[in-house]
Protein backbone atom coordinates (compact mmCIF):
# COMPACT_ATOMS: atom_id res chain seq x y z
CA UNK A 1 0.00 0.00 0.00
CA UNK A 2 1.42 3.31 -0.75
CA UNK A 3 1.06 5.55 2.40
CA UNK A 4 0.31 9.14 1.43
CA UNK A 5 1.85 11.61 3.74
CA UNK A 6 0.66 15.80 4.17
CA UNK A 7 3.04 18.12 2.26
CA UNK A 8 2.45 21.12 4.73
CA UNK A 9 3.04 19.07 8.62
CA UNK A 10 4.43 15.30 6.69
CA UNK A 11 1.77 13.67 9.13
CA UNK A 12 0.69 10.17 7.68
CA UNK A 13 -2.62 10.02 5.60
CA UNK A 14 -4.67 6.99 5.92
CA UNK A 15 -6.02 5.85 2.53
CA UNK A 16 -9.82 6.14 4.16
CA UNK A 17 -9.20 10.33 4.61
CA UNK A 18 -7.92 10.20 1.17
CA UNK A 19 -11.11 8.17 -0.12
CA UNK A 20 -13.75 10.16 1.76
CA UNK A 21 -12.39 13.50 0.90
CA UNK A 22 -11.05 14.33 4.74
CA UNK A 23 -7.53 14.68 3.02
CA UNK A 24 -7.78 16.42 -0.27
CA UNK A 25 -4.88 17.89 -2.53
CA UNK A 26 -5.59 21.40 -3.01
CA UNK A 27 -4.33 23.34 -6.11
CA UNK A 28 -1.69 20.61 -6.49
CA UNK A 29 -0.95 19.81 -2.51
CA UNK A 30 -1.71 17.08 -0.24
CA UNK A 31 -3.48 18.44 2.85
CA UNK A 32 -4.21 15.87 5.93
CA UNK A 33 -7.53 17.24 7.87
CA UNK A 34 -5.86 19.56 10.58
CA UNK A 35 -4.07 21.45 7.88
CA UNK A 36 -6.98 22.00 5.44
CA UNK A 37 -9.07 23.07 9.19
CA UNK A 38 -5.76 25.75 9.10
CA UNK A 39 -6.17 26.75 5.88
CA UNK A 40 -10.20 27.11 5.82
CA UNK A 41 -9.26 29.46 9.80
CA UNK A 42 -6.91 31.44 7.15
CA UNK A 43 -9.35 31.71 4.85
CA UNK A 44 -12.25 32.54 6.70
CA UNK A 45 -10.62 35.48 8.76
CA UNK A 46 -9.49 37.40 5.23
CA UNK A 47 -13.15 36.97 3.83
CA UNK A 48 -14.75 38.00 7.75
CA UNK A 49 -12.65 40.08 10.06
CA UNK A 50 -12.51 43.47 8.38
CA UNK A 51 -16.85 43.45 7.96
CA UNK A 52 -16.88 41.68 11.32
CA UNK A 53 -14.71 44.65 12.82
CA UNK A 54 -17.26 47.48 11.39
CA UNK A 55 -20.21 45.73 13.76
CA UNK A 56 -18.48 44.25 16.38
CA UNK A 57 -19.94 47.24 18.60
CA UNK A 58 -23.28 45.77 17.34
CA UNK A 59 -22.73 42.04 17.73
CA UNK A 60 -19.34 41.47 19.30
CA UNK A 61 -20.33 38.09 20.84
CA UNK A 62 -21.63 36.88 17.36
CA UNK A 63 -18.55 37.64 15.73
CA UNK A 64 -16.12 35.87 18.48
CA UNK A 65 -18.24 33.07 18.37
CA UNK A 66 -17.94 33.09 14.06
CA UNK A 67 -14.38 33.84 14.77
CA UNK A 68 -13.47 31.23 16.88
CA UNK A 69 -15.89 27.94 16.39
CA UNK A 70 -15.90 28.70 12.86
CA UNK A 71 -12.83 26.23 12.30
CA UNK A 72 -13.24 24.28 14.84
CA UNK A 73 -16.69 23.47 13.38
CA UNK A 74 -15.02 22.55 10.21
CA UNK A 75 -13.19 20.29 11.61
CA UNK A 76 -15.84 18.84 13.58
CA UNK A 77 -17.84 18.27 10.41
CA UNK A 78 -15.05 16.64 8.87
CA UNK A 79 -15.01 14.24 11.41
CA UNK A 80 -18.78 13.86 11.80
CA UNK A 81 -19.09 12.85 7.58
CA UNK A 82 -15.96 10.63 8.61
CA UNK A 83 -17.71 8.60 11.06
CA UNK A 84 -20.61 8.70 9.23
CA UNK A 85 -19.13 7.13 6.20
CA UNK A 86 -17.63 4.67 8.52
CA UNK A 87 -20.62 3.66 10.11
CA UNK A 88 -22.42 2.98 6.66
CA UNK A 89 -19.58 0.90 5.83
CA UNK A 90 -20.53 -1.48 8.79
CA UNK A 91 -19.08 -4.65 9.38
CA UNK A 92 -17.33 -4.72 6.11
CA UNK A 93 -14.90 -1.66 7.13
CA UNK A 94 -14.76 -3.36 10.44
CA UNK A 95 -14.10 -6.75 8.73
CA UNK A 96 -11.46 -5.18 6.35
CA UNK A 97 -9.11 -3.50 9.07
CA UNK A 98 -7.11 -6.98 9.15
CA UNK A 99 -6.35 -6.43 5.82
CA UNK A 100 -5.53 -2.62 6.25
CA UNK A 101 -2.95 -4.05 8.94
CA UNK A 102 -1.78 -6.70 6.15
CA UNK A 103 -1.13 -3.87 4.31
CA UNK A 104 0.69 -1.76 6.68
CA UNK A 105 3.24 -4.32 7.17
CA UNK A 106 3.38 -4.78 3.16
CA UNK A 107 4.72 -0.61 2.67
CA UNK A 108 7.51 -1.52 4.77
CA UNK A 109 8.86 -4.58 2.72
CA UNK A 110 11.41 -2.74 0.57
CA UNK A 111 12.74 -1.53 4.17
CA UNK A 112 13.39 -5.05 5.17
CA UNK A 113 14.52 -6.05 1.73
CA UNK A 114 17.43 -2.97 2.40
CA UNK A 115 18.33 -4.64 5.51
CA UNK A 116 18.32 -7.88 3.65
CA UNK A 117 20.90 -7.20 1.50
CA UNK A 118 23.02 -5.08 3.76
CA UNK A 119 22.96 -8.05 6.14
CA UNK A 120 24.14 -10.35 3.19
CA UNK A 121 26.88 -7.32 2.23
CA UNK A 122 28.73 -7.08 5.47
CA UNK A 123 28.01 -10.75 6.79
CA UNK A 124 27.52 -9.57 10.29
CA UNK A 125 26.24 -11.77 12.70
CA UNK A 126 22.18 -12.55 13.40
CA UNK A 127 22.33 -10.20 16.04
CA UNK A 128 23.19 -7.05 14.08
CA UNK A 129 20.91 -7.45 11.74
CA UNK A 130 18.25 -8.54 14.83
CA UNK A 131 18.58 -4.81 15.71
CA UNK A 132 17.51 -3.17 13.12
CA UNK A 133 14.65 -5.50 12.06
CA UNK A 134 13.71 -4.45 15.50
CA UNK A 135 13.30 -0.93 14.79
CA UNK A 136 11.08 -2.27 11.90
CA UNK A 137 8.90 -4.28 14.07
CA UNK A 138 8.49 -1.43 16.48
CA UNK A 139 7.55 1.11 13.58
CA UNK A 140 4.99 -1.79 12.89
CA UNK A 141 3.58 -1.85 16.43
CA UNK A 142 2.77 2.01 16.54
CA UNK A 143 1.02 1.39 13.54
CA UNK A 144 -1.12 -1.20 14.35
CA UNK A 145 -1.78 0.37 17.84
CA UNK A 146 -3.13 3.26 15.42
CA UNK A 147 -5.23 0.20 13.56
CA UNK A 148 -6.77 -0.84 16.92
CA UNK A 149 -7.60 2.55 17.80
CA UNK A 150 -9.46 3.02 14.45
CA UNK A 151 -11.24 -0.46 14.89
CA UNK A 152 -12.23 0.81 18.57
CA UNK A 153 -13.58 4.09 16.80
CA UNK A 154 -15.67 1.73 13.63
CA UNK A 155 -16.99 -0.21 16.61
CA UNK A 156 -18.34 2.55 18.54
CA UNK A 157 -20.11 4.17 15.42
CA UNK A 158 -21.09 0.69 13.83
CA UNK A 159 -24.23 -1.24 14.78
CA UNK A 160 -23.91 -5.14 15.60
CA UNK A 161 -21.78 -6.82 17.97
CA UNK A 162 -18.23 -6.21 19.08
CA UNK A 163 -14.78 -6.85 16.64
CA UNK A 164 -12.68 -9.24 18.09
CA UNK A 165 -9.91 -7.62 19.98
CA UNK A 166 -6.37 -7.50 18.49
CA UNK A 167 -3.57 -7.20 20.88
CA UNK A 168 -0.24 -5.25 19.60
CA UNK A 169 2.68 -7.10 19.61
CA UNK A 170 5.18 -6.31 22.45
CA UNK A 171 8.30 -4.50 21.85
CA UNK A 172 11.74 -6.60 23.09
CA UNK A 173 14.40 -4.34 23.86
CA UNK A 174 16.64 -3.79 20.72
CA UNK A 175 20.36 -4.90 21.73
CA UNK A 176 23.17 -2.53 21.21
CA UNK A 177 24.10 -1.69 17.69
CA UNK A 178 27.90 -1.70 16.37
CA UNK A 179 28.64 0.88 14.64
CA UNK A 180 31.15 -0.15 12.32
CA UNK A 181 29.53 -1.79 9.77
CA UNK A 182 26.83 0.47 9.29
CA UNK A 183 29.36 3.46 8.55
CA UNK A 184 31.14 2.01 6.03
CA UNK A 185 27.49 1.36 4.57
CA UNK A 186 26.65 4.83 4.62
CA UNK A 187 28.83 5.12 1.05
CA UNK A 188 27.03 2.27 -0.46
CA UNK A 189 26.05 3.38 -4.44
CA UNK A 190 22.83 1.79 -3.32
CA UNK A 191 20.63 3.89 -1.54
CA UNK A 192 18.22 1.60 -0.28
CA UNK A 193 21.30 0.41 1.86
CA UNK A 194 22.14 3.92 2.77
CA UNK A 195 18.94 4.29 3.91
CA UNK A 196 18.67 1.60 6.07
CA UNK A 197 22.21 2.12 7.59
CA UNK A 198 20.95 5.39 8.97
CA UNK A 199 17.86 4.02 10.51
CA UNK A 200 20.15 1.09 12.05
CA UNK A 201 22.35 4.25 13.07
CA UNK A 202 19.91 6.41 14.67
CA UNK A 203 20.23 5.94 18.22
CA UNK A 204 23.80 5.21 18.34
CA UNK A 205 25.85 7.60 20.47
CA UNK A 206 28.85 8.07 18.15
CA UNK A 207 29.80 11.86 16.88
CA UNK A 208 30.73 10.15 13.45
CA UNK A 209 26.96 9.25 13.09
CA UNK A 210 26.47 13.08 13.15
CA UNK A 211 28.94 13.90 11.12
CA UNK A 212 28.06 11.18 8.56
CA UNK A 213 24.20 12.53 8.39
CA UNK A 214 25.32 16.29 7.63
CA UNK A 215 27.26 14.69 4.49
CA UNK A 216 23.93 13.01 3.36
CA UNK A 217 22.42 16.08 3.61
CA UNK A 218 23.76 16.53 0.18
CA UNK A 219 23.03 13.03 -0.80
CA UNK A 220 21.55 11.99 -4.39
CA UNK A 221 18.39 10.67 -3.11
CA UNK A 222 15.39 12.54 -1.44
CA UNK A 223 14.36 9.24 0.44
CA UNK A 224 18.27 9.87 1.92
CA UNK A 225 18.58 13.45 2.66
CA UNK A 226 15.00 13.28 4.34
CA UNK A 227 16.02 10.91 6.82
CA UNK A 228 19.65 12.62 7.01
CA UNK A 229 17.70 16.04 8.08
CA UNK A 230 15.79 14.10 10.14
CA UNK A 231 18.17 12.63 12.13
CA UNK A 232 20.64 16.19 11.74
CA UNK A 233 17.76 17.75 13.83
CA UNK A 234 17.02 15.22 16.54
CA UNK A 235 20.72 15.56 17.66
CA UNK A 236 20.02 19.29 17.98
CA UNK A 237 23.69 19.34 15.26
CA UNK A 238 24.34 23.01 14.90
CA UNK A 239 26.75 22.09 12.21
CA UNK A 240 23.79 20.92 10.07
CA UNK A 241 22.76 24.46 9.81
CA UNK A 242 23.79 25.29 6.70
CA UNK A 243 23.04 22.15 4.82
CA UNK A 244 19.77 22.04 6.12
CA UNK A 245 19.34 25.74 5.04
CA UNK A 246 20.11 24.68 1.52
CA UNK A 247 17.67 21.83 1.32
CA UNK A 248 14.72 24.86 2.20
CA UNK A 249 14.68 24.61 -1.43
CA UNK A 250 14.81 20.99 -2.51
CA UNK A 251 12.89 19.55 -5.39
CA UNK A 252 10.99 17.39 -2.92
CA UNK A 253 7.92 19.12 -0.63
CA UNK A 254 8.78 16.15 2.25
CA UNK A 255 12.47 17.22 2.25
CA UNK A 256 12.08 20.66 2.78
CA UNK A 257 9.25 20.07 5.42
CA UNK A 258 11.99 17.95 7.39
CA UNK A 259 14.69 20.19 6.98
CA UNK A 260 12.45 23.43 8.32
CA UNK A 261 11.59 21.20 11.14
CA UNK A 262 15.48 20.44 12.10
CA UNK A 263 15.71 24.21 11.87
CA UNK A 264 12.71 24.79 14.39
CA UNK A 265 14.78 22.19 16.61
CA UNK A 266 18.25 23.41 16.04
CA UNK A 267 17.79 27.45 16.27
CA UNK A 268 14.50 26.96 19.08
CA UNK A 269 13.00 29.77 17.50
CA UNK A 270 9.69 28.97 15.87
CA UNK A 271 10.52 29.82 12.19
CA UNK A 272 6.72 30.11 10.58
CA UNK A 273 7.34 32.51 8.46
CA UNK A 274 8.69 29.59 6.02
CA UNK A 275 6.03 27.02 4.51
CA UNK A 276 7.75 23.80 2.72
CA UNK A 277 4.40 23.46 -0.02
CA UNK A 278 3.92 27.55 -0.46
CA UNK A 279 4.18 29.10 -4.34
CA UNK A 280 7.90 28.72 -5.27
CA UNK A 281 8.44 32.82 -5.53
CA UNK A 282 7.03 32.98 -2.13
CA UNK A 283 8.72 30.13 -0.69
CA UNK A 284 12.34 31.09 -1.71
CA UNK A 285 12.13 34.65 -0.21
CA UNK A 286 11.07 33.16 3.16
CA UNK A 287 14.18 31.13 2.86
CA UNK A 288 16.12 33.75 1.84
CA UNK A 289 15.23 35.29 4.92
CA UNK A 290 15.85 32.23 7.08
CA UNK A 291 19.19 32.35 5.22
CA UNK A 292 20.31 35.67 6.46
CA UNK A 293 19.05 35.04 9.85
CA UNK A 294 20.99 31.56 10.57
CA UNK A 295 23.66 33.19 9.42
CA UNK A 296 23.53 30.32 6.37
Amino acid sequence: MEIEFCERCDASIPRSDVERGVARRIEGVLLCAPCRARDTRRRRAVLFVGPLAVLAAAALGAAVAVLLLGPRLVAIDGRVRGVAADAAAGRREVGSLREVMADLRRSDEDLAKGLTAVAERAGRSTGEVAVAIARIEERLGMLEREVLALKEHLREASVGPPAEPVEAPAIAPAPAVDPEPWLDLLADPDPGVRLSALVALAPVEDPRVATEAIRLLADSDAVVRGEAAKLVGDRREAAGIPGLLLLLSDGSARVRARAHRALEAISGRDLAGYDPVAPEAEREAAAAALRAALGG
